[in-house]
């Protein structure tokens, strides 16, 4: 898996950069949104995943970018925060963010949510591609 991620706390990000590298992950940092989206730009990524509350270009405003961009239309992005609050709900939904994580959080834990997030996202975009509608049942 190969994650942009931008955080602007320097521990924050060699802590999960390591977690992530240690579980065999390609791992591409910014410290501000504005790097996030030049980063995105550049780089071939299969995550995003990015603090809000950043200095220059915020969180938000690095969403909205990516998401104009022909490639980021359909990426999964992943706001890792410690503000985020309920009354951003509407904005989440409105800038397709795929998930909200909380921090703190175990680096580990933090790696499988993202394995999870792309496994389904990879999923989607195969059925797709197929024309074959995926779907699960409680029936036995």
């Amino acid at each position: 898996m190969k994650i942009l991620f931008a955080e602007d706390s320097v521990d924050t990000r060699f802590l999960y950069q390591m977690a992530f590298q240690i579980a065999g992950h390609e791992v591409h940092l910014a410290s501000d949104g504005f790097e996030a989206v030049v980063a995105f730009r550049e780089q071939d990524v299969d995550i995003v995943l990015l603090d809000l509350d950043m200095p220059g270009l915020s969180g938000w405003d690095a969403i909205r970018a990516i998401r104009q961009t022909e490639k980021g239309r359909d990426i999964p992005i992943v706001i890792f925060s410690a503000y985020y609050a309920p009354k951003y709900a509407d904005r989440v939904q409105q800038e397709r963010v795929d998930m909200v994580i909380a921090k703190p959080i175990m680096p580990d834990e933090l790696t499988q949510r993202l394995e999870r997030i792309i496994e389904a996202s990879r999923a989607a975009a195969s059925a797709a591609s197929t024309g074959v509608a995926i779907e699960s049942s409680d029936e036995a």
